[in-house]
């Protein structure tokens, strides 16, 4: 278990049971280790990212889900791994990672209806653009550079 941890974060594949495999985007802690990610704590964490006078990315995924929700969160990590500006800590923008599947607050909370998703918020912690369950490393590009020329308004 712990070589999976190292390797990937998890994500299920529902057929008869749930067998955990490893995205190959991770670090020891086993959360989607990009760089730029930060682990967060639940809902609350999110919501002081967004308070925080920065544009904001967040991408919220599920560790374990079905086989085709666990498709298109792999799918997702591969976009985001594609996207140099979210490989290094950015003084320019949050960008944020929630697990939904252990902080099913957010499902109701930030109104997603597909997992995987990414948000981008503007400075005022408004939503800005979303993209559910088909990200791919052109909708990735999209909120990159929708997030970068954000002033605010």
């Amino acid at each position: 278990m712990a070589a999976f941890r190292k390797a990937g974060c998890f994500i299920g594949i529902c057929m008869v049971v749930i067998i955990p495999f490893s995205s190959g985007v991770a670090d020891e802690k086993g959360t989607a280790g990009l760089s730029a990610i930060e682990e967060l704590n639940g809902a609350a964490a999110l919501a002081s990212c967004l308070n925080n006078g920065r544009p904001t990315l967040a991408y919220f995924y599920y560790s374990v889900a079905c086989s085709c929700t666990a498709v298109q969160c792999s799918l997702a990590l591969v976009a985001i791994a594609d996207a140099p500006e979210l490989q290094a800590e950015n003084e320019d923008f949050n960008f944020v990672c929630v697990d939904a599947f252990y902080h099913e607050e957010v499902d109701s909370q930030y109104n997603l209806f597909f997992i995987p998703a990414m948000i981008a918020y503007g400075e005022d912690g408004r939503e800005l653009y979303r993209v559910e369950w088909d990200i791919d490393k052109k909708s990735v590009r999209k909120l990159v550079n929708l997030i970068k020329a954000n002033d605010g308004h």
